[in-house]
């Protein structure tokens, strides 16, 4: 079987799981508990089933996340830290990991600090981070570094922008970046 990004091509197949994952977003962002929720609530989880077999008839893995907002910023959490990291020193994963390691939790901690300004806790995501880029390979880089040593456009306002305007600790790598 062909698989629907092959045949869509991959710019537009990612503007529709984007505007399927902002129609998630918003179902489970406005969600109460009055029995017309509820009941609207069972209508639309009838609905996610069905989109999910559509994306799996297509060969794609699809996770359904109740807490879409957390998971989002779980992934921000990682791709900031090392995204903004390596593209500062120039160099992969496994030498942040080795040389860095203290700049690593103190922007941890900073982002999880943010986090929590916004409604999130990911104090328990500390340790997991911390793990996940000690077993990737050494030399793993971000596509922000690559874009960086390539002289290309970056993506450093969408994924550091946010965060230095709400930490000066952040914002001193940002900076430096930017110039």
């Amino acid at each position: 079987t062909s698989n629907l990004h092959s045949l869509i091509g991959p710019t537009f197949f990612i503007s529709i799981l984007s505007m399927i994952m902002i129609y998630l977003y918003e179902s489970y962002a406005n969600l109460n508990r009055s029995n017309k929720i509820i009941k609207k609530e069972v209508e639309k989880s009838i609905s996610l089933q069905k989109i999910k077999k559509v994306f799996e008839g297509c060969n794609l893995k699809v996770k359904f996340s109740e807490e879409i907002e957390k998971d989002i910023w779980k992934k921000y959490l990682f791709i900031s830290i090392f995204a903004t990291l390596q593209s500062f020193y120039k160099n992969p994963t496994g030498w942040i990991m080795e040389h860095k390691k203290e700049e690593v939790e103190k922007f941890l901690d900073e982002v999880i600090k943010i986090a929590k300004e916004n409604g999130i806790d990911l104090k328990d995501q500390k340790e997991k981070v911390i793990k996940q880029a000690l077993n990737i390979p050494y030399n793993s880089k971000m596509s922000m570094q690559i874009d960086f040593e390539n002289n290309q456009k970056t993506e450093l306002e969408n994924i550091t922008g946010f965060l230095a305007k709400k930490s000066e600790f952040i914002k001193r790598y940002y900076d430096a970046l930017r110039s």
